[in-house]
């Protein structure tokens, strides 16, 4: 009442995912390959958001924008590639409850021409 005030020492805050529920991913694939592009496909077992790491090595040094909708069938096209190239991608999805998956590496090859 008399105005005064007083400033708290630091506190630490830990969050706890409200999701138990695993995240898997499934039937990875690729198709649509053409000399500078690909479709990459997935299947997760709840929604969530979809995102692709890509490269000419396991080091993926391309990645796709996560995507804005929350899906269980995921689809995300990788654009400006090279033509007749080997590409390594893993596939990634977070659900809305923050659990993460990330698949194994898969590759293929674009088309000569």
């Amino acid at each position: 009442a008399a105005g005064n005030t007083a400033t708290s020492a630091a506190v630490n805050v830990t969050t706890m995912n409200t999701d138990p529920t695993p995240l898997v991913i499934s039937d990875v694939g690729v198709s649509n390959v053409t000399s500078s592009s690909a479709t990459i496909t997935w299947t997760t077992n709840e929604v969530s958001y979809s995102q692709v790491e890509y490269g000419k090595t396991p080091a993926y040094d391309s990645m796709t924008l996560l995507g804005t909708s929350l899906v269980t069938d995921h689809s995300q096209t990788l654009s400006g590639l090279r033509k007749h190239t080997w590409y390594h991608y893993r596939v990634l999805s977070r659900d809305a409850g923050g659990n993460v998956a990330v698949s194994g590496d898969f590759v293929f090859k674009t088309r000569p021409k």
